[in-house]
C-alpha cells in the first residue's frame, strides 16, 4: 500500500470514529503531520478529500460501516469495513489486504504489502 492511501486509510478511520472531527493524520513513521480539507456527510455515508503530499483527491460512498473510496489520480479502489475497534479492507493498488485497530486517536494499521504495521494519530 503506498503511504498516501494508508494516511488516507487511517484518516477516513478517524473521522469516522469521531463526532468532533479529525483536521490531520500524523504519520508516525516519517514523524509528519498532515492536514486534510474533507467533506463528509452529515450521515457519514459519503467523504471527499483532498490527499495534501500528493494533491489527489480521494473520495467515496458507504454505510452501515463498509466503504469503498477511489484514488482519483490513479482509478484504484480501496475498500474498508469498519467494526470498532478493529477494521480491515482491501487495496486494489497494491493487491493486498489490511487491518487495522482504532483506539481513540490512534491507529494502527497491518499494510499486507508491507508485512509490517504503521501508526498514525489523529489531530
Amino acid at each position: 500500500m503506498k503511504d498516501h492511501v494508508r494516511r488516507a486509510v487511517a484518516y477516513i478511520v478517524l473521522r469516522l470514529n469521531s463526532d468532533n472531527g479529525v483536521a490531520s493524520v500524523h504519520d508516525h513513521s516519517m514523524s509528519k503531520a498532515f492536514r486534510y480539507d474533507a467533506e463528509v456527510a452529515p450521515t457519514k455515508t459519503k467523504i471527499s478529500f483532498v490527499e495534501p503530499e500528493t494533491g489527489g483527491k480521494i473520495s467515496g460512498l458507504g454505510g452501515a460501516g463498509i466503504f469503498t473510496v477511489t484514488d482519483e489520480a490513479t482509478g484504484k479502489k480501496v475498500s474498508l469495513k469498519l467494526k470498532p475497534p478493529m477494521f480491515d479492507g482491501f487495496d486494489y493498488g497494491s493487491t493486498k489486504p489490511f487491518s487495522g485497530t482504532c483506539d481513540g486517536k490512534l491507529v494502527s494499521i497491518k499494510d499486507g504489502e508491507h508485512g509490517k504495521d504503521f501508526q498514525y494519530s489523529g489531530g
